[in-house]
């Protein structure tokens, strides 16, 4: 009797052990949690543009950190703070510990820009199947021409192949499980697509129960897509601790999906969106999300080897420019396809110009001098004139201002952040200053007989007020400044 009892705590034990290992679904209330200590999630799905597909970006020979670096600073310009990104496992196969230590370079370099990164294991879209080595060169005005399934089709139905594939989303998700340059894993990109349907819910269920093995600190989601998937639909929304999904449609459908899914409780990020010609854009679709507080994350970013210009039905074979750009935000120089497009997306995300064509983020100003918490404050007269202000120093950051076409310019020289201003060596840009304007030679002055003495900060002279005048005080409001200029 003592043996079975002992056998039982010993199996009970075992049991709760392995539930200790192994995640659960994230309740409702921790999903929420997380959601909370984000700030509104925005961004695009990214390869770089001299990639074809995901192979080009990750194998060893063409993986482009340089250009990746550059292209995330376009997207730190305009106030993306997450990027979407898809992994191979060929990739990963052909060299796990050289994949492994690109990703986390990737990694490094999106941290660098204040962008944290989706990462996506498997994929039902396009090409069936992929080769390891060189890819091949884009088809002429054909959308996505090279891009692949992962682990490919017939691959990702024959679970004979899944032991390898479990032991790379393992790998994976152990080496970045607790990485916080990883903002979610999406396990499995629009699985049934290309006609694979519910033959693809074994290798879903699969990739699930693996990342639960590891229970990543981050949160991990498949995103619907496709709502006449109902099996595929079910067990992706009921599995996933934050609520992913897709939609290309106008405006007035998307709302429908959202309502709808808003019944699940949990927080929501849109991974696709933004097909210009299906009128999903960004100046329709962004602001709605934003009000909505649900993530945005666009396809398409900078215009390549992907061939996303292009849209997925209506190929141009001799390459030439679409009439409309189907997805992506850059030309390959860095020039927006539409600048109001851009200048939408900095808006949504608090960023105003600023002097020389540089832009103002707000959240550069967020921060405390002294004891003291600087702000930014932003003025509009009826004639679309605009002034950016700081409370350090009274300054005017930025002042657009039409010449005689119309055409708005920023006609001050602003620096981008607070620190920027304490650290410049030109101490008085756009600064109130005082209590003296101008030099007091050698720092002295008389007032009823009596010799003052003031702080010398410009060589044997005091200029503008000494080393604690008014250009680093503090408690300036915008209706103590100069608003004569409107």
């Amino acid at each position: 009797m003592k043996k079975i009892i002992l056998l039982f705590t010993l199996l009970i034990f075992a049991i709760s052990s392995l539930k200790a290992q192994t995640g659960e679904r994230w309740s409702v209330e921790k999903a929420n949690d997380w959601y909370a200590k984000h700030k509104w999630i925005n961004g695009a799905d990214f390869i770089p543009s001299n990639a074809i597909n995901q192979l080009e970006m990750w194998q060893e020979d063409t993986f482009s950190p340089d250009l990746i670096d550059k292209e995330l600073g376009w997207a730190e310009d305009i106030g993306f703070n997450t990027m979407r990104v898809y992994l191979h496992s060929l990739a990963w196969k052909q060299d796990p510990e050289g994949f492994k230590s690109r990703v986390d370079r990737y990694l490094t370099i999106a941290n660098n820009h204040g962008i944290k990164t989706i990462l996506v294991f498997f994929d039902d879209c396009w090409n069936k199947q992929g080769k390891i080595g060189k890819q091949p060169e884009p088809k002429p005005g054909i959308h996505n021409s090279g891009w692949l399934q992962d682990p490919g089709d017939t691959n990702s139905r024959e679970e004979k192949n899944f032991p390898e594939l479990e032991r790379y989303v393992k790998d994976v998700l152990t080496r970045f499980k607790n990485d916080d340059r990883v903002l979610l894993w999406d396990l499995y990109n629009e699985p049934g697509n290309s006609g694979k349907g519910n033959s693809s819910l074994p290798l879903l269920k699969g990739v699930f129960s693996w990342a639960r093995d590891i229970n990543p600190s981050q949160p991990i989601s498949v995103g619907l897509w496709s709502w006449g998937l109902h099996e595929l639909n079910a067990f992706q929304a009921l599995n996933s601790d934050v609520i992913t999904y897709h939609d290309y449609e106008a405006p007035e459908w998307h709302l429908r999906v959202i309502e709808m899914l808003k019944s699940h409780g949990r927080p929501m990020i849109c991974t696709e969106y933004m097909a210009r010609t299906r009128n999903s854009r960004f100046s329709n679709i962004m602001p709605m999300l934003k009000k909505e507080n649900i993530g945005a994350i666009n396809w398409g970013f900078v215009a390549g080897k992907s061939n996303t210009i292009y849209q997925w039905d209506t190929p141009l074979p001799d390459g030439s420019q679409p009439k409309e750009w189907f997805h992506d935000i850059f030309h390959q120089d860095g020039t927006p396809y539409r600048k109001e497009e851009v200048d939408l997306i900095k808006e949504l995300n608090g960023i105003e110009h600023s002097g020389n064509g540089a832009m103002v983020d707000n959240a550069k100003f967020d921060t405390t001098i002294n004891g003291k918490q600087v702000k930014v404050y932003t003025l509009t007269n009826k004639n679309n004139m605009k002034a950016v202000f700081t409370n350090l120093g009274g300054r005017i950051v930025s002042l657009m201002v039409p010449d005689n076409k119309g055409k708005f310019t920023d006609v001050v020289i602003g620096l981008p952040s607070a620190e920027a201003y304490q650290n410049s060596t030109e101490p008085y840009f756009g600064a109130t200053i005082g209590r003296y304007g101008n030099r007091i030679a050698k720092g002295k002055f008389t007032v009823d007989g009596k010799v003052y003495q003031s702080s010398l900060n410009n060589g044997v002279n005091t200029l503008h007020g000494g080393k604690d005048g008014f250009n680093l005080r503090f408690g300036m409001q915008p209706n103590q400044m100069v608003i004569c200029l409107f």
